[in-house]
């Protein structure tokens, strides 16, 4: 996707002047594959919960789930339900003669699983829609506040579970604000996102030292994955200690798009990160404000670990000074 919009913002679509065949294709695809991102986001939930077996039911779970407008919370929520549906007719087919296990895996568990999902998701897709939709509208409702205000609400969204529920509820609200005309809200978005992965590979650049070699090529392909507008790549360093590293991350980002939103920068690409440089408005100032928030946000996270690893060899000397005594 980000590649076609390289061809022009509008080159995709066909009754405008700057189509473009091959632009329309890369739409296309990329389009294809942000509409299976919720179901099968929902489909390892439930594989991760119930093996195979519950792999297709949390699909189908998923795709009602994006079908109805309930995105990822409600992804995440048919593939947690799809999983355990599986588990509970597990337990209640356990008394089948094992000669008919076969028959489960391939025929009852799909069959029974996807008629349970579908019923639940029936009932779940309306709620989920709703607290879906009040995110977006809460988050719209700040678009015309003080820059500050709203480069640190952006910011914290985008970097608290980077790429979750509440990441995806910030990016589809500068979407469908983008689909109106205004490219103001989703440079913030952009640049808060861009900045998580991008803050630890200068974290690992400028203290290496306290990181170890995995983290250190962690570190180094973020520095690709930030650039393409990729957060999840951050994820690896946060889950090691997330009530400290998530913080730090939600600073660099509010910093990247408060500044983004001070200068008044206009991204008219819904993803891509720097590979659409050349549409931006004011590209080099957005540049520069995603840069400062991961810096700032690579220096506290460097601190951090350097602090970490001087307590852990103090710590160290105290027990070999206590074994020695």
């Amino acid at each position: 996707m980000a590649i076609s919009f390289l061809f022009g913002i509008h080159s995709a679509n066909p009754e405008h002047e700057s189509y473009h065949p091959t632009a329309a294709l890369l739409m296309s695809i990329g389009q294809l594959g942000f509409q299976l991102m919720v179901p099968i986001l929902a489909a390892f939930i439930a594989e991760s919960i119930a093996k195979r077996p519950g792999m297709v039911v949390g699909f189908i779970g998923g795709l009602i789930a994006s079908n109805g407008g309930a995105g990822f919370l409600g992804g995440i929520v048919a593939g947690f339900a799809a999983g355990y549906l599986i588990i509970l007719l597990s337990k209640l087919l356990s008394k089948m003669p094992k000669s008919l296990n076969g028959l489960k895996s391939i025929f009852l568990y799909p069959v029974l699983g996807i008629l349970l999902i579908g019923i639940l998701m029936s009932f779940l897709v309306e709620p989920m829609t709703a607290i879906n939709e009040g995110m977006k509208t809460f988050l719209a409702s700040f678009q015309n506040a003080n820059p500050i205000l709203l480069g640190l609400i952006v910011g914290a969204m985008c970097a608290f579970d980077m790429g979750g529920p509440v990441n995806k509820a910030a990016y589809v609200t500068g979407t469908a604000l983008l689909a109106e005309g205004n490219m103001y809200f989703m440079a913030g978005v952009s640049a808060a996102c861009i900045a998580p992965p991008l803050t630890t590979g200068f974290a690992t650049l400028l203290f290496r030292k306290y990181f170890n070699q995995a983290e250190r090529n962690a570190g180094s392909i973020n520095f690709i994955l930030g650039s393409t507008h990729i957060t999840e790549g951050a994820i690896p360093f946060a889950a090691k200690n997330p009530v400290v590293v998530i913080p730090i991350l939600m600073i660099g980002s509010s910093i990247a798009a408060t500044l983004t939103y001070m200068m008044n920068i206009q991204v008219p690409a819904p993803h891509g990160g720097f590979l659409v440089l050349p549409v931006v408005t004011g590209a080099l100032q957005w540049v520069a404000a995603i840069l400062i928030g991961s810096l700032v946000g690579a220096v506290i996270f460097g601190l951090y670990r350097k602090l970490t690893f001087h307590n852990k060899e103090i710590g160290s000397e105290d027990i070999e000074n206590e074994q020695s005594a």
